[in-house]
């Protein structure tokens, strides 16, 4: 292994503080760009909603810009590798889409331009952005690792409930199992003969010797 030298490290620190430097500044552009297209939404949004509905516009911004902010966040550092990370990237680029067309439409609108048929189609559907936004994220939790391994042990625990349930009725089949129905069921009909009989006779007490309070096992 080479040693590394003063000189070595000296300079490996500064790079690293240069390359933080550079992380800094192109977060510091990137929340700009935010603010910028953040503007853009909200000048389109407050035409869209009547101005007693204006929360509306803010809720939009708020599901809109804050998912351009918390997506890539997202992606990097929480979503789990495989499908779900995929989906976060994917949610990301299609939420970058809607605020770049939301962007282009409110400036052709603040120019006063002829909309081309493309953007005459998408203003009818501004509104809905953000419960498409909505509905990616709900797909993102949904594609949790977490929530797969406690669907699995439902799984288990409901096939652990139907073999048992299986084993139960086979068992119920079995000969002994009816046998020992039977002797029930006979010493079952026996006390309520005795009762019917002590009844009818108006006997206060059961016969010396009666089966009455016995259990099956003393009628055997």
């Amino acid at each position: 292994m080479e040693r590394q030298t003063m000189g070595d490290i000296m300079a490996s620190l500064d790079r690293s503080g240069w390359a933080t430097l550079g992380k800094l500044i192109l977060g510091v552009i990137y929340l700009a760009g935010v603010a910028y297209t953040g503007l853009h939404n909200w000048s389109l949004f407050s035409r869209t909603f009547p101005q007693d509905l204006q929360m509306l516009a803010w809720i939009t911004l708020l599901v809109t810009e804050g998912a351009a902010i918390a997506l890539p966040v997202v992606a990097h550092y929480m979503a789990a590798p495989g499908f779900q990370r995929l989906w976060a990237w994917i949610l990301y680029a299609l939420d970058f889409a809607f605020i770049a067309g939301n962007t282009i439409l409110d400036g052709a609108l603040n120019r006063g331009a002829e909309l081309s048929e493309w953007m005459v189609t998408y203003s009818y559907f501004v509104p809905a952005v953000p419960i498409i936004i909505l509905a990616g994220i709900a797909i993102y939790w949904a594609a949790d690792p977490s929530q797969r391994l406690r669907d699995v042990i439902q799984e288990a625990r409901a096939a652990s409930i139907e073999a048992l349930a299986s084993r139960i009725r086979q068992a119920a089949m079995e000969d002994h199992v009816n046998d020992i129905i039977d002797h029930s069921a006979r010493a079952l009909a026996l006390r309520v003969a005795e009762q019917v009989a002590w009844r009818k006779n108006g006997d206060s007490a059961a016969p010396k010797g009666s089966a009455h309070g016995a259990g099956p096992s003393s009628l055997g």
